[in-house]
């Protein structure tokens, strides 16, 4: 689990080439919003910089941020800087962790290559200031500080340890990104005749299909941010359904669309309506996606009153697998 957040200064923090005595240390835009978010979670945080011990104390004083830290190690406490590894693994052995529990973040290609010495994820953050730092090697390269909140930080973590990514938690339900064994449970239930017509692209062959979804898994995740996720009752591991975005051609045009199923001993209980309701609140708001659309068929009554229940309007008659359907959307 992602304990502790691990900053370089110069560059994360502040930009040097703006650290005059007339007019103070100057912090990057949005950092110090995002640091004192992240100082009332339970996420610990530390630096570890290539800077010097005094200029460390003098920065974080003089921008009124000592208290989010508890950890400071600056490169005079080791014998080698960056890339070499010792400042990373000097700041886990003082804070008592080991670094499958850690995330670093850092501006410069020797601090990312030092992250991945010391065996940790790191997310690479892209300072104009310091351009001739690509950081090809991060695991997550960002621009901007502004808006991030602790979800972005375990999502970057998770993807590092190839763990799945919760998507929401309900009063009933969990919904989360499908894992290799919920593999078998999940044919199983796509293979059900109530289902089967409604899945695209289900391969006939067994095997054939469980190594397309482990590709799935590993490929369309990572890339989009969303795809067909699982739905769990609370506190249980047992699949029951799954709900999520997939990307479709409507009359030539490129569409998300909302798709679910559910095994038959879950339906009629308002699961559908609570699992749809929280991807797209998920959608909307660590996404940003701004439009989904659904494609139900013309006799479809049930599917009909979920998208209703949801928000969703109908726009126009379409054909979707041979059927005559109607194309429902809504606006994020």
């Amino acid at each position: 689990m992602l304990k502790v957040l691990i900053f370089e200064m110069n560059g994360i923090i502040v930009d040097k080439e703006y650290q005059h005595a007339q007019e103070g240390y100057q912090p990057l835009p949005g950092i110090i919003d995002l640091l004192r978010r992240l100082s009332q979670t339970d996420i610990r945080l530390a630096i570890a910089s290539s800077a010097s011990r005094d200029e460390i104390r003098d920065t974080i004083m003089s921008l009124h941020i000592q208290d989010y830290f508890e950890q400071v190690i600056s490169v005079n406490e080791v014998s080698r800087s960056k890339p070499a590894p010792d400042l990373l693994k000097l700041t886990l052995k003082k804070m008592g962790i080991h670094a499958e529990e850690a995330l670093v973040i850092e501006n410069t290609d020797n601090g990312v290559e030092a992250a991945i010495a010391a065996h940790l994820p790191c997310i690479g953050f892209l300072n104009p200031r310091f351009g001739q730092h690509n950081l090809p090697h991060a695991d997550y390269l960002l621009e901007s500080f502004d808006g991030l909140n602790l979800s972005f930080f375990y999502q970057v973590y998770q993807r590092y340890h190839n763990l799945p990514l919760q998507i929401a938690s309900t009063s009933r339900l969990t919904i989360r990104e499908l894992k290799t064994k919920d593999l078998p449970k999940f044919y199983q239930l796509c293979e059900s005749p109530a289902i089967r017509p409604h899945i695209t692209g289900l391969l006939d062959f067994r095997k054939d299909e469980l190594d397309r979804q482990k590709a799935y898994i590993q490929y369309v995740y990572r890339f989009y941010g969303y795809g067909l996720w699982g739905i769990f009752p609370k506190n249980a591991n047992t699949l029951i359904g799954g709900c999520g975005f997939e990307n479709q051609i409507m009359d030539g045009k490129e569409e998300i669309m909302l798709s679910y199923f559910l095994d038959k001993n879950y339906r009629r209980q308002g699961y559908a309506l609570e699992s749809c309701r929280a991807a797209l609140h998920y959608a909307s708001e660590e996404l940003e996606i701004h439009r989904i659309v659904a494609v139900i068929r013309t006799d479809n009554t049930s599917s009909k009153k979920l998208a209703a229940h949801l928000g969703m309007k109908p726009e126009r008659e379409v054909i979707f697998q041979e059927q005559p359907s109607i194309l429902y959307a809504i606006s994020l």
